[in-house]
């Protein structure tokens, strides 16, 4: 079965699209580099999150409702 992305994909790269999908029947393994800037990303994103969820607690009074909530 295909999706509107990978048609789209297929039209815009062939060989990409066809990486793919013998990486989805197990074929090939897709090599994973290390990505210093999406690690920055990842840590600003979570210390952002983190800020936010203070902000609403400390200044809005945020209830849990029985719930934890994760800091």
């Amino acid at each position: 079965m295909f999706f509107a992305t990978d048609i789209a994909n297929f039209l815009a790269c062939q060989h990409m699209a066809t990486l793919e999908r013998e990486e989805a029947a197990g074929e090939i393994r897709r090599k994973h580099y290390a990505d210093p800037g999406a690690e920055l990303l990842t840590k600003l994103g979570l210390e952002h999150e983190q800020k936010y969820l203070r902000e609403l607690i400390d200044v809005q009074r945020l209830k849990a409702g029985g719930r934890k909530l994760l800091m």
